[in-house]
């Protein structure tokens, strides 16, 4: 095998440990209920550890899930998120996650969410408003966040963390 064909297939494996295939979000979906209209069933919770995905993209595809749990893995990227409008939990915990970007703004029904143990600098969430639970514990310091709500339940968070309006 040349060195060229290596690389290439160096490539195109490198490529599959950082997706979401079809088959891990197969062996991990699970949790059958009623969907938000009420109308059909679907699959409402996704957990994955100790992969090395790095973004969520697939899950765009699953608009149902309210429970995801995608901690430790290798996750730089989680805009895929975007598109589930009825998520309730979040816990992406202990990946390399640097911004918390603008699209997965506006979860209305958000309520509990675990960002503890990544590098985010970026929060550029503003608005959550059921959220009553988030946890920034072991987080490098923010180089500038965004996020309004005026009465959090509970923050835990490491480092001295201020919740309202700049």
């Amino acid at each position: 095998m040349s060195e060229e064909t290596s690389a290439v297939a160096a490539v195109k494996d490198d490529a599959k440990k950082s997706s979401l295939s079809p088959e891990l979000i197969g062996e991990n979906i699970s949790l059958l209920a009623r969907t938000g209209n009420g109308l059909s069933f679907a699959y409402v919770r996704f957990e994955l550890h100790g992969k090395p995905i790095q973004d969520l993209d697939a899950l765009e595809s699953f608009p149902n899930l309210r429970y995801v749990d995608v901690s430790e893995n290798a996750l730089v990227n989680i805009s895929g998120i975007s598109h589930l409008e009825y998520i309730l939990s979040l816990d992406v915990h202990g990946n390399q996650i640097a911004t918390v970007p603008a699209s997965i703004d506006k979860r209305k029904y958000l309520q509990h969410a675990n960002f503890s143990k990544n590098k985010i600098h970026t929060w550029d969430v503003l608005r959550w408003p059921l959220l009553s639970w988030l946890n920034l514990n072991g987080m490098i310091q923010f180089s500038r966040i965004h996020f309004s709500r005026k009465s959090l339940d509970s923050i835990e968070t490491g480092r001295f963390f201020r919740v309202g309006p700049r």
